[in-house]
């Protein structure tokens, strides 16, 4: 959280979730996993930049590490319609790895090469609002951030 929040807000990270390539279900683009840095000519579908902006250039960053810009074609402001730009074969999307559970159909889950980046998973709220049911939460979410990645990851 960035400092300008952390007077009114706290937060807790549960856990890191690795990111995956969101491919349309009849993409010729096949594996366990994919590298980066054949997605070079691919047309992109990010989140919004202005909704994540650290999220976008993390994404951008690992691209232009394998040595391209990605043609970014399309930036929806909602997790759900990345993906079903990725189902209309409007482009290929990475995200993280929870936004499997987003979807039910037509878009398929490559790993990434490199795996090296994760995004974190967080919990916020505001420190002025701490009620009992809050912190029953907070405490069912910690005793849980383990099962709640396992999950994330399909396993």
């Amino acid at each position: 959280m960035d400092s300008e929040h952390e007077k009114d807000y706290a937060s807790r990270l549960l856990y890191r979730d690795p990111l995956l390539l969101a491919v349309p279900q009849a993409s010729r683009i096949t594996g366990k996993a994919v590298s980066i840095a054949r997605l070079a000519n691919e047309p992109f579908v990010l989140f919004h930049r202005e909704g994540a902006p650290k999220f976008f250039d993390t994404i951008t960053g690992l691209c232009n590490e394998q040595g391209f810009a990605p043609k970014v074609e399309h930036q929806p402001d909602l997790m759900q319609s990345v993906l079903t730009l990725v189902s209309a074969e409007a482009g290929v999307a990475i995200v993280p790895a929870s936004a499997r559970h987003l979807w039910a159909g037509g878009v398929r889950f490559l790993r990434l090469q490199p795996d090296k980046v994760r995004v974190d998973f967080v919990v916020v709220w505001p420190k002025q609002r701490v009620s009992v049911a809050l912190q029953s939460f907070l405490d069912l979410l910690q005793a849980e951030a383990k099962n709640i990645a396992r999950k994330s990851l399909g396993a």
